[in-house]
């Protein structure tokens, strides 16, 4: 499905569609601090807006959005997640028909959606404004050439979510460091081999290894004097893959086990410890084992240097316009409102499991409730504090559709022939630098 993705985006940038590379901005690096909340607008258009998203719930924010203002009607749409989302706005951006107004897309793919054209610069319409509002890293993230292509919706700081069974019986300590996660990954082996400490690190969860190299200041690409520059072979990229060879190559944990069906049937049976849990996990590990209930509890995520706590983004998404909008002002409006309003925040961290990119939206009472799953812990908090320890200094280039079929690949044959996993870096900082040459993505005119 990546490769059809990938094929799809040449296509497009081959029609000549190519803007002026999406550059993102530098971030802010002091502490965020909760806004006033936005005074919206009013609206007095009839008109209709299309609104194209995957997730869980999300009809009631928009019913909510209709209640506030009755004039927009939004018309709704879940056309898939992941490549098939991006394959039809890819085939109707070369068309020039067929985009939604308003197309929820993640902060790794807007870069790359933006390059073609296809994404209006909505600092056109004044949402420069609304920057403070949003944490100076999500930003960052929607901010690119000097202008503003989308607006943060949620994100995804990672955490640490252990079973607290598993641990007690096996008198395993909930690791402060990574290296103390592998030790604890061995110990557990060495008692019950039948019981695995992780199963996360293998070939389907490329943005696993990326949000880690992210805790650690590593990134896939940098933009430097008018030009990408790859750097996933670099020395934090190096760190994580070889504690991962340690871990697997040991059998520690497994490298292998990539089938949805397989994994809830581990996590249901109390197979499995540990969970790298981003905010938008621990939602889908409640319905994943929901007979677990009060079993699990969510910490910070594991240091590199004890002492210092850090984290790494993974996942997260944004909002954006496409330029194909007959009421732009309409559909911005749309965007922020969902993105900022208590309700509307409230909604989605209930029903979909969004952690806000919104600041004062992380402070609202919903998002610091017990939830009765993690044993009444307000697992919210947890996510706060991760939030705020993520590298604020970080930039996607628009070439992420293919770095994740790459490293995917490389991965998967790396693991199968037990071959170094740090080796591979090379090769696949070579291979997206000859991409981003010829698809016309490494420089910026």
């Amino acid at each position: 499905m990546a490769k059809r993705y990938t094929l799809a985006l040449a296509s497009v940038l081959s029609a000549g569609a190519l803007m002026t590379v999406a550059v993102p901005a530098a971030a802010k690096t002091t502490a965020p601090v909760p806004k006033p909340a936005i005074k919206y607008p009013a609206y007095h258009k009839h008109v209709t807006i299309t609104f194209w998203s995957w997730v869980p719930g999300i009809q009631h924010t928009v019913a909510a959005f209709e209640k506030a203002y009755p004039n927009i009607h939004v018309k709704y749409e879940n056309v898939g997640a992941g490549s098939p989302e991006y394959e039809k706005l890819l085939t109707a951006i070369k068309a020039k028909q067929g985009a939604p107004d308003v197309v929820q897309l993640p902060y790794s793919e807007l870069s790359t959606i933006a390059a073609t054209g296809g994404l209006m610069n909505l600092d056109t319409l004044g949402a420069a404004k609304y920057k403070s509002n949003f944490e100076p890293w999500a930003w960052s993230l929607v901010s690119m050439g000097g202008g503003v292509y989308g607006i943060p919706q949620d994100q995804g700081p990672m955490a640490l979510a252990y079973n607290v069974t598993i641990f007690k019986k096996y008198h395993l300590s909930v690791p402060k460091t990574w290296a103390q996660f592998e030790s604890e990954a061995k110990e557990l082996h060495q008692k019950a081999p039948g019981l695995y400490y992780n199963i996360q690190f293998n070939p389907s969860n490329q943005s696993l290894f990326k949000g880690i190299a992210w805790q650690l200041d590593g990134h896939v690409g940098e933009y430097v004097n008018g030009h990408w520059q790859f750097t996933v072979n670099d020395a934090a990229w190096k760190k994580v893959m070889s504690m991962v060879q340690t871990m697997t190559s040991k059998g520690w944990i497994p490298d292998n086990i990539t089938s949805t069906l397989e994994t809830d049937r581990l996590y249901d049976e109390d197979k499995v410890a540990t969970v790298i849990a981003p905010a938008w996990e621990p939602l889908l590990l409640q319905e994943e084992a929901p007979k677990d209930s009060g079993q699990w509890r969510v910490a910070d995520l594991p240091e590199w240097t004890p002492g210092k706590l850090t984290s790494g983004d993974w996942g997260g998404s944004s909002d954006a316009v496409t330029v194909q909008s007959k009421h732009p002002h309409a559909a911005l409006l749309f965007a922020l409102w969902i993105n900022t309003n208590p309700t509307a925040i409230s909604l989605d961290w209930t029903n979909g499991g969004l952690y806000p990119a919104d600041i004062a939206g992380t402070h609202l009472p919903a998002l610091s409730e017990a939830w009765p799953y993690y044993g009444n812990q307000k697992i919210g908090t947890v996510y706060r504090a991760m939030s705020s320890v993520v590298n604020f200094h970080y930039s996607y280039p628009p070439v992420m559709g293919y770095w994740s079929s790459e490293f995917g690949t490389l991965l998967t044959k790396a693991f199968a022939k037990h071959s170094s996993l740090t080796a591979i870096l090379n090769t696949l900082n070579t291979d997206l630098t000859n991409f981003a040459r010829t698809s016309g993505l490494l420089s910026a005119p």
